[in-house]
């Protein structure tokens, strides 16, 4: 299965759309397009509905100290604890061009199926991992693309490039 991956236009009904879990196996391959997605086309991170595909997923660079960062899938993640608050300067590959600030929390703990980093364990994995500063933000605002909830609608200040 091989995704053509386009952006869908901003006003697209599918970006107001909360998404659900539909397919495991499909879930995977759509989690592995968009990580091939974002080692062409440098960003912090897309989901999977941005381009029209209703599957709960996204992927998000992983910021560490020092590195350039490295990819990873999230498949049906969820929030679940928020802590602290913060305010960055925003922007999203649906709206090229636009930025501006947003509120979010400081620290997120998120739940989501990871695919397991042992060879001879050929399946997904509950995982829960906490977040921070920065790459909080980056994962919160993938999550809010799959629950429907456009960044460009809590941005204040907002800037055109």
């Amino acid at each position: 299965m091989k995704f053509n991956l386009k952006f869908i236009g901003g006003d697209n009904p599918k970006l107001k759309m909360r998404i659900h879990l539909v397919d495991q196996e499909r879930a995977l391959k759509v989690g592995r397009a968009l990580v091939a997605f974002m080692n062409r086309k440098p960003s912090y991170g897309v989901a999977a509905n941005q381009f029209g595909i209703m599957e709960r997923v996204c992927a998000a660079k992983i910021l560490e100290p020092g590195k350039t960062g490295t990819i990873k899938m999230f498949i049906d993640p969820r929030i679940t604890r928020r802590a602290g608050s913060q305010t960055n300067i925003e922007g999203c590959l649906t709206w090229p061009g636009v930025s501006g600030e947003v509120d979010r929390p400081f620290e997120i703990e998120v739940n989501y199926l990871d695919w397991s980093d042992d060879p001879t364990v050929m399946e997904l994995v509950d995982t829960t991992e906490t977040f921070k500063g920065f790459q909080a933000a980056i994962l919160e605002h993938e999550i809010d693309h799959l629950d429907g909830i456009r960044c460009i609608d809590k941005m204040r200040n907002k800037k055109m490039r």
